[in-house]
């Protein structure tokens, strides 16, 4: 049995978002140890200058802008006119793209996504979904997770088991021979090796929990409990965007990758029907991408404006060439 479609084509894309999720897990460990709180904002800012030194000279270039400190003027407790905090922009080489906008929350030493609290977080949630739906957005909450103990395999097994075929994997009953060499080549490396016999128990590896350290669900998916743990949300590693299983492999443009990608978590764990408007690449790109690609050393305050208009705290355009 051999799996016919691995991320080999994006091999760089997948390698980099992945090293990008063990640094965010390590370092949150660390936190954790030293008693220190890293907040989500200075988490995302790390994380896009690492994968614009990764990826330079690969076939992606990476822009990202932070608005500034004290350009900033929301309240505390005022909601966003986007419920996002950031702005993705995948733009493929024909120039079309998609937009994901994106809450990025942390998880607690506690164990707990402590800053979903109940009522703040449904109208956050609420916000983040309606704005995205009206300029055909995908919206997506990120999570920067360590210490991730009780988190349910099975779950997010099934999404990358089933795009490589894999799927009966998770049933007991029709375990088979499989080789190990497969096995180790799964893209997302969540499976515990297996032993021949193939009566163990499946796991997440050792070796790849930190690929956890970034992971995201659809908006639409995250659950309305109070302070939730992982356990509780159907997320997967945020590098299984860049799964080419999901469509025509290779020949998938960036943004046609990540769609595929996210569609087919939408589906696979969701009975909504959802508007093909979510997974078009007709949308005109966001207004803040010609102003970060225009901009220079004195042409901030346009964009500052436009961030501030939308409430985010920045945007990042992730680009083939």
């Amino acid at each position: 049995m051999t799996p016919s479609n691995l991320c080999v084509n994006n091999s760089e894309y997948v390698q980099s978002f992945k090293n990008v999720a063990k640094w965010v897990w390590e370092k949150t460990e660390s936190a954790y140890q030293h008693g220190i709180s890293l907040n989500e904002e200075t988490i995302t800012g790390m994380i896009l200058l690492m994968l614009a030194e990764k990826l330079k000279g690969k076939g992606l270039s990476v822009k990202s802008y932070t608005k500034a400190e004290e350009g900033r003027k929301i309240k505390k407790n005022q909601n966003t006119p986007t419920g996002a905090d950031w702005s993705f922009w995948f733009q493929g080489r024909d120039g079309k793209g998609k937009e994901l906008r994106i809450q990025a929350k942390r998880l607690f030493a506690s164990g707990k996504y402590e800053s979903l609290d109940n009522k703040k977080f449904r109208s956050q949630t609420h916000q983040l979904i309606k704005s995205s739906q009206k300029v055909g957005a995908i919206p997506l909450y990120v999570f920067y997770n360590g210490r991730m103990n009780n988190i349910n395999p099975n779950f997010n097994l099934s999404y990358c088991c089933e795009a490589y075929g894999l799927s009966s994997l998770l049933d007991r009953n029709s375990l088979g021979v499989i080789e190990s060499d497969v096995i180790d080549r799964v893209c997302c490396e969540l499976i515990h090796p297996i032993h021949s016999s193939l009566t163990g128990i499946l796991d997440i590896s050792i070796n790849s929990t930190n690929y956890w350290g970034c992971a995201f669900v659809s908006a639409h998916l995250v659950p309305k409990k109070s302070k939730p743990t992982p356990k509780d949300i159907p997320m997967i590693p945020w590098h299984c965007m860049f799964c080419s299983a999901h469509g025509k492999g290779g020949e998938q443009s960036l943004p046609e990758m990540v769609i595929q990608s996210i569609k087919h978590l939408y589906s696979n764990n969701s009975s909504e029907d959802f508007s093909e408007r979510l997974w078009s690449l007709d949308e005109p790109q966001p207004e803040w991408v010609g102003l970060l690609n225009s901009l220079n050393d004195n042409g901030n305050e346009r964009i500052d404006q436009k961030l501030k208009s939308l409430g985010l705290k920045g945007v990042a355009l992730f680009q083939e060439i």
